[in-house]
């Protein structure tokens, strides 16, 4: 298996792929534009949200809210990585996540999956207070 996965400290605009879209060399996948970091405890908390993805456009999600569930899968001790295949799908198709705000409210967001169709990602990020 071939981790195609981008350090998490690249904070510049993230290269995708200089192929375009619809080439075989870069298959068409849906994304969300969501990124997590998994904590000590084993929870994953929204870090990064790409700029005119559906959690941006909608306002469903904001950064540090805990993710729990994705569809009917438990994210909890699961590695990033597996974060980032679950919300991977064919373009709209749908996902729910299932997450609890800062206010401790827990929620189902319902989002649709979209095509990777720029070379750049911008990101909204946040720093997690340390401690």
């Amino acid at each position: 298996m071939t981790d195609l996965t981008l350090p998490d400290d690249q904070d510049e605009d993230e290269e995708m792929s200089d192929e375009e879209p619809d080439s075989p060399d870069m298959p068409t996948t849906g994304w969300i534009g969501l990124k997590t970091v998994r904590l000590n405890d084993g929870s994953h908390r929204v870090i990064r949200l790409a700029i005119g993805s559906s959690p941006t456009t909608s306002g469903n999600i904001q950064i540090c809210e805990e993710l729990t569930y994705v569809d009917n899968i438990e994210v909890s001790n699961l590695p990033t990585e597996s974060i980032e295949i679950l919300v991977s799908d064919p373009p709209d198709s749908h996902v729910r996540l299932h997450l609890f705000s800062l206010g401790s409210v827990d929620r189902d967001v319902f989002l649709t999956r979209n095509t990777w169709d720029t070379p750049s990602i911008h990101w909204s990020r946040v720093a997690l207070p340390q401690g």
